[in-house]
């Protein structure tokens, strides 16, 4: 009886321990959601989003920091670090400009933006420096 008892304490035990490992690599091997299947916290006009960050920006950060936003406007510059990362840089003048770090996977879309072209980008807001900047963009069609 006692015999019994501690095999299948063992049994029990690596049945936790495997269900552990098997948890963890699954969250170790998960790709992150693609913006264009995350619902927007906030919708708006480039200017609209400027705006709120020009006029108020620690209630501007409070209410969009890590938070999903879809934002239309119109392409003022392409650039790109090497063939990696792409920067789209929406809006022009004085209305301000919102500054979108795209996700990679777009890099194939992003390459055929051109200046004046107006789109929709849903990202991350990681706040304002010379520009409101979004995280892992993703063209909205």
């Amino acid at each position: 009886m006692k015999r019994s008892g501690k095999r299948g304490m063992i049994l029990i035990g690596m049945l936790i321990i495997l269900t552990g490992a098997v948890v963890m690599l699954r969250e170790y091997f998960r790709t992150p959601s693609g913006m264009t299947e995350l619902k927007p916290y906030w919708m708006g006009t480039v200017a609209e989003l400027a705006r709120k960050f020009r006029d108020d920006e620690q209630q501007a950060n409070s209410q969009f920091l890590g938070r999903i936003l879809e934002v239309k406007g119109i392409v003022d510059n392409v650039s790109s670090e090497g063939d990696s990362i792409f920067n789209v840089t929406l809006g022009f003048g004085e209305a301000g400009n919102i500054s979108c770090t795209m996700n990679p996977s777009q890099n194939s879309e992003v390459r055929k933006l051109r200046s004046g072209d107006t789109v929709s980008v849903r990202g991350e807001c990681a706040g304002f420096l010379a520009d409101v900047e979004l995280n892992r963009c993703e063209l909205i069609k």
